[in-house]
């Protein structure tokens, strides 16, 4: 990795570290979008949080895990998963009020697409975390 990506993934943090711990953002996934599968911003010990390797939205063996490669939501051809940028039904990022804030996928022409800090870098950068979830867990939120 080269200098200029170190910086850009610092710049990153530093404004993550300032907005993460607000609201808490769930996502929600199925062709009806009704199904939650994790909150991405949630502590790692939380049941419901993508940080949580023995809860079933971080464990990368679980089916409802983004982190899962061969997982409906974790596959890069699943009409369900974020990572696929043709998916047909990619799940949307909801806060902890219910309130809507974009489609969570790579496909950044998705209308409303979520464009949020933690989600710009969960796109870039999901395969190396799916790699090592804890390793992300902790470059993300304990600056």
């Amino acid at each position: 990795m080269t200098r200029i990506q170190h910086s850009t993934i610092l710049v990153y943090f530093l404004i993550l570290s300032a907005t993460v711990w607000g609201q808490k953002i769930y996502l929600y996934g199925g062709e009806q979008r009704d199904l939650m599968i994790g909150c991405i911003n949630c502590h790692e010990l939380e049941a419901s949080s993508i940080w949580n390797l023995q809860g079933d939205f971080g464990d990368a063996a679980s089916d409802l895990s983004i982190w899962n490669p061969s997982g409906t939501y974790g596959s890069e051809d699943s009409e369900y998963s974020p990572w696929n940028s043709q998916a047909a039904f990619p799940p949307i990022a909801k806060d902890e009020d219910g309130n809507e804030l974009g489609i969570f996928t790579v496909d950044y022409n998705a209308e409303p697409w979520a464009e949020f800090d933690l989600a710009l870098i969960l796109y870039d950068y999901y395969p190396a975390i799916r790699k090592n979830i804890s390793k992300w867990y902790n470059k993300l939120f304990q600056l």
